[in-house]
């Protein structure tokens, strides 16, 4: 059994490598897996954005399925669209995430400090830093749990 806890505290780093993997593995799987975890604790994600839509642009510069706009409604309801005009005129996002896969999970892992993520374009706030920072520490928890699960 493989596991990315190590002496009590998350190996992130090592959690990067096997999410990675699988994806290399099962393309698409990731992302369809943790959005189907997410969408199961609207409540929860209902408090984390403070009942106020929190939308992300997701754009990973060596995947096969290009950009991915996330929304997470004000109910915490999590919607995706593929194309931007599904999201109708006027649509903002929040988190622009932009770069290679392993940058984009390094950065929301927390392996890449917030700080130097903002700094390399990888992560682009455009709204206050401590909504993102709380979704962000949850998708980081729920990407952990899908590890440790295809790892026993």
């Amino acid at each position: 059994m493989t596991t990315v806890r190590k002496r009590g505290e998350l190996d992130r780093r090592r959690a990067v490598q096997l999410l990675l993997k699988q994806c290399d593995q099962r393309p698409g799987d990731l992302v369809r897996d943790l959005l189907a975890r997410l969408r199961h604790e609207p409540d929860r994600l209902s408090r984390l954005v403070d009942g106020e839509p929190l939308r992300f642009e997701v754009a990973l510069s060596d995947a096969g399925f290009g950009e991915l706009w996330v929304v997470i409604t004000a109910h915490g309801h999590v919607v995706t669209a593929t194309q931007r005009s599904a999201l109708g005129y006027g649509y903002r996002p929040h988190v622009l995430l932009r770069g290679s896969p392993a940058e984009v999970l390094r950065a929301v892992l927390g392996v890449t400090p917030l700080e130097r993520a903002v700094y390399s374009g990888v992560l682009l706030p455009l709204v206050a830093a401590p909504r993102i920072k709380r979704v962000l520490d949850h998708v980081a928890t729920r990407l952990i749990d899908l590890v440790d699960e295809s790892s026993t």
